[in-house]
């Protein structure tokens, strides 16, 4: 299934920017794949932050009876001087959560050194 975001928040005058689309699939474990069309720096570079977002993400939906997907990063747009890794991480636990099917609404990002996603329900 398909799921897309485009992360852009500006905090003390300091924008984070990051646009990722993923394909999520079932399979038997969390895995991530990138589609070779995108230059490998991406994987290199942002691999770290994709991990962070799958963590966050695959607590809640085994909670929802949910299994394991391999996703796929799809489309990746950064920006030299706004992309960073918190923004990256959003962005994809956004697309990610999205491509499982789920609101966009149940996820709220917060400030507190550095962007990160939440959860809003209890």
């Amino acid at each position: 299934m398909f799921g897309d975001y485009k992360f852009v928040r500006t905090k003390n005058g300091k924008t984070s920017f990051a646009k990722i689309a993923v394909i999520s699939t079932p399979n038997s474990a969390w895995q991530i794949s990138w589609s070779p069309e995108l230059p490998n720096y991406f994987s290199s570079e942002y691999d770290s932050a994709i991990r962070q977002a799958i963590e966050f993400i695959s607590d809640e939906h085994k909670k929802r009876n949910g299994t394991p997907r391999n996703i796929e990063m799809n489309l990746f747009e950064d920006s030299v001087v706004d992309t960073n890794l918190d923004a990256v991480m959003c962005a994809a636990a956004m697309a990610i959560w999205k491509s499982l099917g789920y609101l966009e609404s149940e996820i709220e990002f917060i400030f507190d050194e550095r962007w990160q996603p939440t959860f809003k329900f209890p």
